[in-house]
């Protein structure tokens, strides 16, 4: 059976593929299982199914990189596909190319998703995602505990990398039913999202998300896979089942000095600097609160540099002054996120500062 395709329909999903299983390093996870015209890649732990590639009633394995290769070079619009013992067909105006499998059928993994039992939906709108993208830009990556490797979506999107802190009220409607039940039949009120699967959803405005939340047995088998439905391909996270560390517990309560500042220019300072700290052995940045205006500075000991800039202060809400310092980058990546201008509370230096109440970075000890 010969059916038609948009070359760079398929291409763009492939490269969703790829990006899943880019990294295995086992080769039957380089491919992707062609049954009964979806197709299905796995990195073990997720899945994506391409849905209703084309209509065919045979099935293959093909190694997605060739698969790719072969339809970025075809520069027409359209072109056909068929699957003959095996082996796929791509067929343009001028040529017939084909990929040979390197796999039986069997040799890819059994499929371990399951329709959820208990499903609960809720939909995922454009604002929603972009303060998932915005979370997962706190998400740590050397993290030596695997459950900040990821974001917690619940009453409150929530992401840290045990240096920054990023939490804000989740707008999402229903999103009090979500969770699932761990084996021991605790409801956990919450999903933990994998920043790979919000790569993903960040270039969607609008996506179906569905958990189980059927309790765990020997008879109920629940579904152990979050589904993500896109409009062309649906994709299963795994359930992460790990507890979320207290992240309230390090918010404060209480604050020594509140006071508003321009964020424009902190960034501007941090730029001019950066020939300082982006070098210096030790990339803090000091900020001095004085009493009508803020100074930063940079400065290299062992190189004998030093910058300093002042920047205006537009509200304060003490006359105490002090000195704190942090991580140059780690500051700005948190700045360029906010809107201007952004308030600053304060309680020593040798505690957290709160930006704007949805963020929170620790001090940087200067010696």
């Amino acid at each position: 059976m010969t059916a038609t395709i948009e070359v760079k329909k398929l291409l763009s999903l492939l490269k969703i593929a790829d990006k899943l299983t880019k990294k295995s390093s086992i080769p039957v996870l380089e491919h992707l299982y062609i049954n009964n015209g979806s197709g299905w890649a796995t990195n073990l732990s997720n899945w994506i199914q391409i849905v209703d590639m084309f209509p065919t009633n045979e099935n293959t394995v093909v190694n997605i990189k060739q698969f790719i290769t072969l339809l970025t070079g075809i520069k027409q619009k359209e072109a056909n596909i068929e699957i003959k013992d095996r082996v796929l067909y791509v067929i343009t105006d001028k040529n017939t190319f084909n990929i040979n499998p390197e796999f039986n059928n069997d040799e890819f993994p059994v499929n371990v998703t399951k329709m959820p039992i208990t499903p609960v939906q809720v939909l995922l709108h454009k604002d929603d995602i972009k303060q998932l993208v915005t979370a997962s830009s706190f998400v740590g990556k050397d993290a030596f505990r695997e459950q900040l490797h990821n974001v917690l979506l619940s009453k409150e999107i929530v992401a840290t990398d045990a240096q920054r802190l990023f939490w804000e009220k989740s707008n999402i409607q229903n999103i009090d039913s979500i969770g699932y039940y761990d084996w021991n039949g605790k409801f956990i009120n919450y999903l933990l999202i994998q920043k790979q699967t919000i790569d993903i959803l960040k270039n969607h405005d609008v996506v179906r998300m569905t958990c189980d939340i059927a309790q765990k047995s020997v008879e109920n088998d629940a579904a152990e896979h979050i589904l993500f439905e896109f409009e062309e391909f649906n994709y299963y996270q795994k359930i992460i089942d790990n507890v979320y560390p207290d992240y309230r517990a390090v918010i404060p309560e209480k604050f020594e000095c509140q006071f508003l500042v321009n964020r424009d220019q902190i960034l501007h300072s941090i730029e001019e600097a950066r020939y300082i700290w982006s070098k210096s052995e030790k990339k803090y940045i000091e900020i001095f609160c004085l009493n009508e205006r803020v100074k930063i500075r940079f400065a290299d000991v062992n190189n004998n540099l030093e910058h300093n800039s002042y920047i205006d202060l537009y509200a304060k809400n003490s006359d105490i002054a002090f000195d704190i310092s942090f991580n140059a980058a780690l500051l700005e990546s948190c700045l360029e996120l906010q809107d201007e201008p952004i308030t600053l509370k304060y309680i020593s230096p040798t505690h957290c500062m709160v930006i704007n109440d949805n963020m929170l970075i620790m001090p940087m000890l200067k010696y």
